[in-house]
């Protein structure tokens, strides 16, 4: 059987282990264009930090890849405090935008439940710019129970969802 001749997968598998500078001298000789192909769009090769691949069960499947690039130094993470009454959200990273869905009791009447979307900036939990002051979606009677809801970001649409 001939090398090339082997699933795509196997072929990365054998290549994605040596070095870039290795890679590059292997396809002219080669001279394959589906070797080219698969090798170009493959995101271990394209980015080596996704090489580094830690199996952490027993039984051979992958539950974790990390990044060869940050082993050495721990994950900063940013804490975005989140509504009371968080029912769903949708994050749209182009717009820099977290839109939450939230419900709470209405104030002046505890028996209709107040749905409102808030939008926050993802980079740094604030209200964002482009809608600082949230959406009011509607007043339901808190018997309709806590609805299925669809929510998307689309450019500089949102677009929300309440089915009861």
């Amino acid at each position: 059987m001939q090398f090339l001749s082997l699933p795509a997968e196997i072929i990365l598998g054998c290549v994605s282990h040596l070095p870039v500078a290795e890679i590059l001298r292997l396809l002219p000789a080669l001279g394959n264009h589906r070797l080219w192909r698969i090798i170009s769009a493959a995101p271990a090769i394209a980015s080596p930090g996704w090489s580094t691949i830690q199996n952490t069960s027993l039984d051979g499947i992958v539950q974790a890849v990390s990044l060869a690039s940050f082993d050495e130094s721990p994950s900063e993470w940013l804490k975005i405090n989140t509504p009371a009454g968080l029912l769903d959200f949708c994050i749209s990273s182009e717009n820099d935008l977290i839109v939450y869905v939230t419900c709470a009791p209405l104030p002046t009447n505890p028996t209709l439940n107040h749905f409102a979307a808030e939008f926050f900036s993802f980079s740094d939990g604030l209200p964002h710019p482009l809608r600082s002051s949230s959406i009011e979606i509607a007043d339901v009677p808190s018997l309709n129970g806590i609805p299925d809801i669809a929510l998307a970001v689309l450019g500089s649409r949102v677009a929300i969802s309440l089915v009861f």
